[in-house]
């Protein structure tokens, strides 16, 4: 079964999230024997393609016109549906971003097709018959299990939430097949599209991207006031990393939307996490369970968070940081 990965891109650079679903493309396409395709749209992406040859893709599909400059909903949708056509792949994978959540319903609705959104695994299990088939993982019930799901028609449409899968190692100088292709060529030359995107803006960045962090401290409902989070904000600034919060902090306005980790927000993989109040629902924990070592600090010793975490402290935020403050400017004097 060959896999095609949705190739998304801003200003002709692959994003992040595409290289997670390139290393999980990989690992799937050798346990079905395929191989690994790619598809990028755009206008003068084509240099874009030798960052997907060397992150594993075997065929690189490229459709480059001024009109794909900007997302075009339905344009796109049309153009990729005539790359499934031609590739004929048993999986299309997306990352679960806002033009991925747009575009893959579209593709399916055109391939009369299923589609499972923003799956946090997916696995190769056997069937009865002891045949190799694709399971999807998601959160289910507002995040209080994972279910299992399977598609029953080929291909099969998958979106992947951001964060949750890792990069497989680059190999500079990788070369694989190149299929340039033109709207001409998929027979989209006259296409016109029924909403147009007329300009792209971007909003400023928070100041440091809490997916690509390696240290994270985050402030759960414990934290409870703006007072108690400054605790939050000092330990990340004294680990070198950066401040998240579950959805309370953020209702309350302690921390921007886009600072918010679990199901309904950001899904990260840090070497060091850190929860600072986090109660531990489920709803959160799915968007911290790659991280490398988990550390919480919460004073009910029958939290949920301590089922998942590495390292557990029982007792009051107002207690514990400052003394682990305390302890880190010591180590940072003796050397």
């Amino acid at each position: 079964m060959d896999i095609l990965i949705f190739a998304e891109q801003r200003a002709s650079k692959v994003t992040d999230a595409v290289l997670g679903l390139l290393a999980k493309g990989g690992e799937l396409s050798k346990e079905f024997d395929g191989k690994l395709h790619a598809a990028l749209l755009g206008d003068a992406v084509g240099s874009a393609a030798s960052m997907l040859f060397e992150h594993g893709a075997a065929v690189v599909h490229v459709v480059e016109h001024p009109k794909l400059r900007l997302f075009q909903s339905d344009l796109y949708a049309s153009a990729l549906y005539e790359i499934v056509r031609r590739a004929k792949p048993g999986l299309v994978l997306f990352a679960a971003t806002l033009l991925g959540k747009d575009l893959a319903p579209r593709l399916a609705a055109k391939l009369k097709t299923g589609l499972v959104s923003h799956c946090v695994d997916l696995r190769v299990e056997l069937d009865e018959n002891g045949k190799k088939r694709l399971v999807e993982v998601v959160p289910g019930f507002g995040g209080l299990l994972f279910a299992k799901n399977t598609i029953l028609r080929m291909p099969q449409i998958v979106t992947m939430t951001p964060g949750v899968l890792g990069r497989r190692r680059q190999e500079k100088g990788r070369k694989g097949e190149l299929v340039r292709l033109s709207l001409e060529d998929l027979g989209l030359a006259g296409f016109e599209s029924r909403a147009e995107t007329l300009e792209v803006v971007e909003t400023k960045a928070v100041e440091a991207s809490i997916e690509n962090a390696n240290v994270v401290v985050v402030g759960g409902y414990g934290v409870g006031d703006a007072e108690r989070f400054k605790l939050v904000e000092e330990l990340a600034e004294a680990l070198g990393g950066v401040v998240g919060a579950t959805r309370p902090l953020i209702d309350a306005g302690l921390a921007p939307k886009e600072r918010m980790v679990g199901q309904s927000g950001k899904t990260i993989r840090p070497k060091l996490y850190v929860g600072v109040g986090v109660s531990g629902a489920m709803q959160h924990v799915v968007g911290i369970l790659n991280s490398k070592v988990i550390l919480a600090i919460n004073k009910d010793e029958n939290a949920p968070i301590f089922d998942v975490c590495d390292v557990g402290i029982v007792g009051h935020a107002e207690e514990v940081v400052p003394r682990l403050l305390e302890e880190l400017k010591r180590r940072k004097a003796s050397k």
